[in-house]
């Protein structure tokens, strides 16, 4: 089989896209969608008990990038840790300005006592302008996130400490956006 190799690129280029943050995420449905009509177990039921893990392993392969190149966050820590060789980011590094931890910690604690006050008292349209502001700010992540990275990956040969500040800072964008992703799951509840 000569498809072993697919096993050895990474999601970007099983799916055929260049390897930066900002998607388009009608793209990665057009090819999650050709990939698995190529690929799915069920079109090789015929096939030999070999040839059916091998399209077992190579559709789930195939699911798991979808799920990854689908949201920001997983592709933004996924993007990060390959373009790193490291693992992936879930807090910030130590380096990160203490001030500017703490005012998005406040921050946090603030929308979560809006949250927590339109639990027990409803009002949809608090509740409107609350999910604006937070998909407002998940949208400023990404467009963060997006700048950064091309930064990151715009020159090679950029000073090492330049490299740095980039890696803190999207490493910093990373963990202020799961914050955010999981306001915004807290409203879906509401």
């Amino acid at each position: 089989m000569s498809n072993n190799s697919i096993f050895d690129k990474d999601y970007f280029e099983i799916f055929g896209l260049n390897r930066q943050f900002k998607q388009d995420p009608v793209e990665i449905r057009k090819q999650y969608l050709r990939l698995q009509s190529n690929f799915h177990p069920d079109n090789f039921a015929n096939h030999s008990s070999y040839e059916k893990q091998y399209f077992l392993q190579l559709s789930t392969l195939i699911n798991d990038a979808y799920q990854i190149l689908m949201s920001p966050l997983k592709r933004a820590q996924y993007l990060f840790a390959h373009l790193m060789q490291t693992k992936v980011v879930d807090s910030p590094d130590e380096n990160i300005s203490n001030s500017s931890h703490t005012a998005f910690l406040i921050e946090q604690m603030s929308l979560r006592e809006e949250i927590e006050s339109l639990k027990s008292k409803p009002n949809s349209q608090i509740l409107a302008e609350l999910k604006n502001k937070i998909s407002e700010m998940q949208l400023q992540y990404e467009q963060a996130l997006t700048h950064s990275f091309e930064q990151l990956m715009s020159e090679k040969s950029q000073e090492k400490q330049q490299k740095n500040i980039i890696q803190q800072e999207i490493e910093r964008l990373i963990f202020e956006l799961q914050f955010y992703l999981k306001l915004d799951e807290e409203l879906k509840n509401i």
